[in-house]
């Protein structure tokens, strides 16, 4: 079983915060969908939307 409980339900403002949140914590589109109950394919789609980089190696400390 996946843990995809939010799957095909919109995007609330608070989701989208959180996954700005994530995204700037390095995590990959993997760890996010676990975390938020979402499928990867769902979360690398909001991000493109939303113009995120889900690339972990571009939130590393310098």
């Amino acid at each position: 079983m996946t843990n995809d409980s939010r799957s095909g339900l919109p995007w609330t403002p608070e989701e989208v915060v959180q996954l700005r949140r994530l995204a700037d914590e390095g995590l990959t589109a993997t760890a996010i969908a676990f975390k938020m109950g979402r499928t990867r394919a769902a979360i690398v789609k909001k991000a493109v939307a939303e113009r995120l980089s889900l690339d972990p190696a571009k939130h590393q400390s310098r």
